[in-house]
């Protein structure tokens, strides 16, 4: 079973371990993820403030290979029409550009 805890508080990041994964820079820790690495990219993190922060992170740096946007985006963004925008978009161009805004 994962982690988890009803706790909101991001106090600080765990220890974390960076890899290179193509153009990607993948954080993982060994409290919060990502615990597995299947069909080329990393999932299964833990429930948790933490796991919340690694995932979100390696979501944005799957961008950075088109091959692997096209595989891991599909199973790592909330469904809706941003989640089939993105998808289409990197299975199309190729290329993935991520916006992020406050």
């Amino acid at each position: 079973m994962l982690p988890y805890t009803r706790s909101n508080d991001l106090v600080m990041s765990p220890s974390t371990d960076w890899s290179a994964q193509g153009p990607a820079t993948i954080a993982s820790s060994v409290t919060a993820g990502a615990f597995h690495n299947g069909a080329g990219y990393w999932s299964c993190y833990s429930r948790t403030p933490e796991g919340a922060l690694y995932a979100a992170y390696n979501a944005t740096q799957y961008c950075a290979d088109p091959n692997l946007a096209a595989r891991a985006l599909p199973q790592t963004l909330a469904d809706g029409p941003g989640k089939a925008a993105a998808t289409a978009a990197a299975r199309r161009k190729g290329l993935l550009q991520v916006r992020l805004t406050r």
